[in-house]
């Protein structure tokens, strides 16, 4: 580690420009890693010991940001990560929770406040006194959060899919009165259609 004493953060993200940019805003504080392959981090992972915090995309090629923590994980158990992704697929999420131990879950684009929060939330987790403790409360909210996002994204995809057949209705009934039905994309024979 360097001799400024900083706390040592390893940031893993298959985009080279990402990673640029968790750099630029951590670095003033942290002792700052990238690694654009997993693979790579977890070696020196092996070599210099655990980081304060792991900061991992989850969606990369050759080992995904679950594999990657699991495998940390293994090592020391008591590692600190943070998910970082555009995606949000439940089982990504649940994976995160349940097999990686994660700490955290940002969404991208992430702004640098909340990356800068949610690092030193987690440096509060690892180096508190009721680590253990501290860490499953976190990973309970981050529960209670998970779950509440997934309920809204299963709200707003039936609400999607009612407005979607609504407006079909709506240019089927319009294309009926115009007589412009040819036109009409996905448009349906009226005879085909179920009651």
């Amino acid at each position: 580690m360097e001799s400024d004493n900083k706390q040592w953060i390893i940031a893993v993200d298959d985009e080279p420009g990402i990673l640029q940019d968790m750099k630029r805003v951590l670095r003033r504080y942290y002792r700052v890693d990238t690694y654009t392959d997993a693979r790579e981090a977890l070696s020196a992972i092996r070599s210099e010991g655990c980081p304060a915090v792991i900061v991992t995309d989850q969606r990369m090629p050759k080992m995904t940001g679950v594999e990657f923590l699991e495998k940390v994980h293994d090592l020391y158990p008591d590692a600190v990560g943070i998910f970082v992704t555009g995606f949000t697929q439940r089982t990504d999420l649940i994976g995160a929770i349940n097999k990686a131990h994660a700490f955290a879950y940002l969404t991208k684009p992430w702004t640098p406040p909340d990356l800068l929060d949610t690092v030193e939330r987690a440096l509060r987790v690892r180096s508190g006194p009721s680590a253990s403790d501290d860490f499953r409360s976190s990973l309970e909210v981050l529960s209670g959060e998970l779950v509440d996002l997934a309920a809204v994204v299963v709200a707003n995809s039936a609400t999607l899919s009612q407005s979607c057949a609504d407006m079909q209705r709506k240019l089927e009934a319009l294309a009926e009165r115009t007589g412009n039905r040819a036109e009409l994309p996905g448009a349906t024979d009226p005879s085909n259609r179920q009651a």
